[in-house]
């Protein structure tokens, strides 16, 4: 906002005036001359030049007294034209925003953080739109209704202000500040109906979340247990959130009707958004009835499970533990038996993940939680025997290799220690049970192992017992053989021993290709061993 001419050209004018006055009467002639003129035209008959003439006086105001003059000059203007400066200056205070605004940067400015700030408030909005209307209004000359019962005149801005001395013209002003103010209104307006948009896409966005939520029919018990705690939340704090964003919207849609013409899309979408609220009633009812209907043959599921798990587990104690194990007693058979032991282990598994799977669910449904001292007994029972059957196998495993494997890869230190380490853990293993079974024993223990632990025959003792009994013979048995073995695995013997050795034997003893320690034991060279 600025005022034409500039005050500066104005001040000007009034300075060259004054320098134009000053520069007046510069070239006097004196009053002598005046006194000769009329004699020497008649001498003459010449005109006299009098600023040409040298015998005119040349006059001019000195330098202090125009400098003087001009200072007096702009006090002279400063106060005539200050009323002018002062009208000017409260209207651009008064339409500061859209002087402000409507220049290009200041705009660019505006839109670049209107639309930075993610979430404009609907009252800000409409303190703008209200702002701008009054200075509409202003810059008409209207009157405004501020608050009610209350008139508030502003006051109006007319065609022309008559000043002191001045009359200003100010028709262009208003139309561009009218044009301005319109633009910037509108503006606001479009960003509020953006606004507005936006804000019920979110409202129905949630919805859309709500539905599918809940419509999501739960695979497990967590998943019910998550849905209900959800359906409570939906059905109570998010129904009053929404509630409360579709009154903001429809206030919202109020206000924008009174101040612009919106499209049928938009008009939709706010029927759409004001209709979920019954929408939404049925899929909560649906929901609902999902719910109870999936938790009852949860319940029901999970009292089968714990009746199913406890029937496997006694079914198990007894059958397997008094019947099959009690025949698990000849050592010939142990590769058939550690398959079965290994099955057996397997199920020991399951059913302790089946127990935690039901003492998780029944955490999530708050019921008191199944104890399972069965399983923990099938576990005392079963996996010191599935050990002592196990390493059993390993040691025929590493037997047959050692009798029947290639010869030239035996290591006589090798086989001795492991020889060493089977006889111990089997003798350990025996004592290990013998102390068990007495216990068992004195306490009367249903489910002990039959035959007696101190019975003079092995093989009417328990079977763990047997078994040890019968491993450890089997590994006796070998280690007599170990010191034949040590000799024809002796890297110093040479061509000229094995001829000998082969002469005491009465055949050729030299090893070859398919040379076993099987072999060599089933040639009774034991009563020969010391020649």
């Amino acid at each position: 906002l600025f005022v034409s001419p500039r005050l500066e050209k104005l001040h000007g004018a009034f300075h060259d005036l004054i320098n134009e006055i000053a520069n007046i009467a510069q070239y006097l002639p004196p009053l002598q001359s005046w006194m000769r003129v009329k004699k020497r035209r008649r001498e003459d008959m010449a005109d006299v030049n009098v600023a040409t003439n040298d015998r005119v006086m040349f006059t001019s105001l000195p330098n202090w007294y125009m400098d003087d003059v001009h200072q007096r000059l702009n006090v002279i203007l400063r106060e005539s034209f200050q009323p002018l400066n002062d009208y000017v200056q409260e209207l651009r205070l008064r339409f500061d925003s859209i002087i402000r605004k409507a220049q290009e940067a200041h705009y660019d400015a505006m839109i670049v953080a209107m639309h930075a700030e993610k979430k404009h408030s609907f009252e800000g909005y409409i303190a703008k739109v209200e702002d701008y209307n009054q200075s509409i209004q202003a810059i008409n000359g209207m009157w405004l209704l501020v608050i009610p019962c209350a008139f508030i005149i502003i006051k109006c801005m007319p065609d022309n202000e008559y000043l002191m001395m001045t009359r200003l013209y100010q028709s262009i002003a208003k139309r561009d500040l009218v044009i301005h103010a319109n633009e910037l209104r509108k503006f606001i307006i479009d960003e509020f109906v953006k606004h507005h948009w936006n804000y019920n896409l979110e409202i129905c966005a949630i919805f859309e979340t709500i539905k599918d939520r809940v419509l999501n029919v739960p695979q497990t018990t967590r998943e019910l247990l998550e849905l209900g705690q959800y359906m409570i939340r939906a059905t109570s704090t998010l129904m009053v959130e929404q509630q409360d964003k579709i009154t903001l919207s429809l206030r919202m849609m109020s206000s924008l009707i009174e101040m612009t013409t919106l499209n049928k899309h938009h008009v939709q979408l706010n029927n759409t958004t004001v209709q979920w609220l019954k929408r939404i009633r049925p899929i909560y009812e649906r929901c609902a009835a999902m719910y109870e209907q999936m938790k009852f043959e949860l319940e029901e599921n999970l009292q089968e499970e714990v009746v199913i798990l406890n029937t496997h587990v006694e079914d198990i104690l007894i059958i397997f533990r008094l019947i099959i194990m009690d025949d698990m007693n000849d050592v010939k058979r142990i590769k058939e038996y550690i398959e079965d032991i290994r099955n057996l282990v397997y199920q020991l598994e399951r059913m302790e993940k089946k127990a935690e799977w039901i003492n998780a669910e029944e955490t999530l449904f708050q019921f008191p939680l199944s104890l399972y001292p069965r399983i923990k007994e099938l576990k005392e029972n079963i996996l010191p025997f599935y050990a002592l059957v196990y390493r059993g196998y390993q040691w025929q495993r590493d037997r047959d290799v050692w009798l029947d494997g290639p010869f030239e890869y035996l290591d006589v230190q090798l086989i001795e220690n492991k020889l060493n380490q089977y006889l111990t853990d089997f003798t350990k293993t025996n004592k290990q049970y013998k102390t068990r079974i007495k216990l068992q024993m004195a306490i009367n223990y249903p489910y002990s192992f039959a035959g007696f632990v101190d019975d003079p025959d092995p093989f009417q003792q328990p079977a763990p017992l047997k078994l040890c009994y019968q491993l450890t013979e089997d590994v006796k048995w070998f280690k007599q053989f170990v010191p034949l073995l040590t000799i024809f695995r002796n890297p110093a013997v040479q061509q000229l021993h094995w001829d000998k050795m082969s002469a005491i034997a009465k055949f050729d003893l030299t090893p070859n290709a398919g040379t076993t320690f099987r072999k060599l034991i089933n040639m009774n060279l034991m009563e020969d061993l010391e020649k």
